[in-house]
C-alpha cells in the first residue's frame, strides 16, 4: 500500500462519516423541525479528494459523486434555493395587489 493510497483511504473514511452527519442532521430536521448546522461542502471535498487520490482508475473518475452524495453539498444548495424562492413567492402573495413585498414593519400596522 503507498502512502497515496492510504491518504486516499482516510479522506474517503473521514469524508463518508461526515456525509453520514449531514443527512442524519437532515432527517432529524424532517422528523423533529430541529436544525443543526454543520459546514457546507467538507464532507464532499474530503470524499471528492480522497476518490480522486485513489489508484484504480475507474473508481478516481468518480470524485464528483461525492457532491452528490454529501447532504451538505449540492443537494442542500438545491434544498436552500428551493425554500428561498418559496419564501420570496409568499411574501409577494401576502403584498397584496400592489406589489410591494411585506416587510415585519408593515405586520405592525
Amino acid at each position: 500500500m503507498t502512502a497515496t493510497t492510504v491518504l486516499s483511504v482516510i479522506l474517503i473514511l473521514a469524508g463518508g462519516y461526515l456525509c453520514f452527519l449531514s443527512w442524519w442532521v437532515f432527517i432529524r430536521w424532517l422528523q423533529y423541525g430541529k436544525h443543526t448546522s454543520w459546514p457546507p461542502f467538507l464532507a464532499g471535498v474530503l470524499l471528492a479528494g480522497g476518490l480522486a487520490l485513489l489508484p484504480w482508475d475507474y473508481l478516481s473518475r468518480l470524485w464528483w459523486l461525492a457532491f452528490l452524495l454529501d447532504y451538505g453539498s449540492i443537494p442542500n444548495v438545491i434544498v436552500g434555493l428551493a425554500v428561498h424562492v418559496r419564501r420570496l413567492s409568499a411574501s409577494t402573495r401576502r403584498a397584496g395587489k400592489g406589489g410591494r413585498r411585506c416587510t415585519r414593519r408593515d405586520q405592525g400596522d
